[in-house]
């Protein structure tokens, strides 16, 4: 289990664009997507609608933290590293249950040191 120092989004949902985060939304227990993308980059944060309804259950981090029901609020599981899709670069997802029926799923930038051809 791995902790994620970040103001938790609920209290305010526009987070200031200097983070690490790259975006973060809520699912459902099925994992479907329950809300907008909050997309945070250097203009500061925007929301997108587009992935409304969409369904992780796929990833592998998510379902494990779905088997630790009893998880306390600021815990979260973090899956591996992975290129996010739209922005190319490396991140982590990390994921924590609010309630029953609702998990914030949050991307974060990771270093990436790769060289540059």
């Amino acid at each position: 289990m791995k902790r994620l120092c970040v103001d938790h989004p609920t209290n305010n949902p526009l987070l200031p664009h200097s983070t690490n985060i790259l975006k973060y939304y809520y699912c459902d227990r099925a994992g479907t997507q329950i809300s907008p993308n909050y997309e945070i980059d250097s203009q500061g944060t925007r929301i997108n609608p587009t992935p409304l309804g969409t369904n992780w259950c796929w990833r592998p981090h998510f379902y494990q933290l779905l088997a630790r029901r009893h998880t306390a609020a600021d815990e979260f599981t973090a899956s591996s590293q992975y290129r996010d899709v739209t922005t190319r670069q490396l991140c982590r997802s990390y994921v924590t249950r609010l309630s029953d029926n609702r998990y914030l799923l949050v991307d974060v930038r990771q270093p990436d040191y790769q060289k540059a051809d």
